[in-house]
């Protein structure tokens, strides 16, 4: 993971984010990540939110779902072992999640970036309007 795409400029934030980096494949609650910095949960979610424009647990499944598009991108890795990896233990839940952010399938969205053909191009292009048209936008401005 890039280490500049989530610096805060507030130390305490930036250990959490660190954290949450880190353990990708944990799910952290809001008092688990406020006791990490020593804070009250609803002064620490107050800060985080202030600070990252997003609570603690969209932070972590935007992060969690942005991993696994880039693992999905450039590895061969079976999608079961990329979920299980990111820490999403449903996988369904998970497939309608990546689905509604990037248009397609964990399958398809592979087959799609590593050998594109017209067939499958002409799938990607129009789920893509439709999501576009929803008004859909992938987590933290993440590009298909």
């Amino acid at each position: 993971m890039e280490t500049q795409a989530y610096k805060s400029s507030d130390g305490r934030i930036q250990r959490v984010l660190d954290l949450i980096h880190q353990a990708l494949d944990r799910d952290f609650s809001v008092s688990e990540l406020a006791r990490h910095v020593g804070l009250s949960d609803s002064y620490f979610h107050r800060l985080f939110r202030g600070e990252m424009r997003v609570s603690p647990a969209k932070y972590s499944r935007d992060l969690k779902l942005r991993e696994a598009e880039r693992l999905i991108k450039t590895t061969a890795l079976p999608i079961k072992d990329i979920v299980s990896a990111v820490g999403v233990t449903d996988r369904s839940h998970f497939n309608r999640k990546f689905k509604q952010i990037y248009g397609l399938s964990p399958s398809l969205y592979r087959a799609c970036k590593q050998q594109p053909n017209r067939r499958i191009a002409r799938a990607f292009h129009r789920s893509n309007r439709i999501v576009e048209s929803a008004g859909a936008r992938p987590p933290h401005g993440t590009a298909l």
